[in-house]
């Protein structure tokens, strides 16, 4: 199931959908633009160097779903399709990185990068 991404004019909404919000523990994440360092895809995700999962689902080829702690600090993953998936890069928040898997990763990454370019403008 794809994470929802709502693009404000002060913040990124990420509302997870359907069971992923029991798998996960979590029913949104907002974001302030000016905590987001960086979006990209992320099908060549590392997923051998993803970290301990602390609360959530982690079936390997299948799900993984939840917080995880890694060396890079606290991440929330909702994924099914790394094919499909974004990475966020954050700073001055809970989680240092959010990997959400989206209906349209090209369509998504391009209406983010636009809102991204007019905030720094």
């Amino acid at each position: 199931m794809s994470v929802k991404v709502d693009i404000g004019s002060d913040q990124l909404t990420f509302s997870v959908q359907g069971i992923d919000k029991l798998l996960t523990f979590t029913g949104s994440i907002s974001v302030p633009w000016e905590h987001i360092s960086s979006v990209c895809k992320a099908p060549e995700i590392n997923r051998k160097d993803i970290g301990v999962k602390l609360v959530g689902a982690g079936i390997p080829g299948l799900i993984r779903a939840g917080r995880y702690s890694g060396k890079d600090g606290l991440a929330f993953w909702d994924v099914r399709d790394y094919d499909k998936a974004l990475m966020f890069e954050l700073h001055d928040e809970r989680y240092a990185r959010l990997f959400i898997q989206v209906e349209d990763p090209e369509e998504t990454l391009s209406r983010i990068n636009d809102a991204l370019s007019k905030k720094k403008t």
